[in-house]
């Protein structure tokens, strides 16, 4: 069996030892994935697949989604939308409307 490790234990005499398969490292009993590049908005699952947190994406998750591009510009808003880094924001008013 794996004992107390993730991936890999190795019986020696008296004890154990634990290890990863490649692309892990290890932390205590737990194997922990490496991206490289690292996620920057996100979190490694995978070695080098980068689960990208909300409004983030690409490889590295360093690239905005444009959450305003949808809808001829207007995203989930009804009037005005403005996109942010890993948001946005709905904006009012056009002309001839008030908050």
């Amino acid at each position: 069996g794996l004992g107390s490790c993730a991936q890999i234990c190795t019986n020696t005499p008296g004890s154990f030892q634990c290890s990863c398969n490649a692309g892990y490292t290890l932390s205590g009993y737990a194997c922990i994935a490496i991206c490289s590049p690292s996620c920057v908005h996100g979190q490694c699952t995978e070695p080098n697949i980068c689960t990208c947190n909300s409004g983030w994406t690409g490889g590295a998750c360093d690239d905005d989604v444009n959450e305003c591009a949808p809808n001829g510009g207007l995203g989930p808003c009804a009037q005005i939308c403005t996109n942010t880094p890993g948001s946005f924001q709905c904006g009012c008013c056009n002309a001839g409307y008030t908050l």
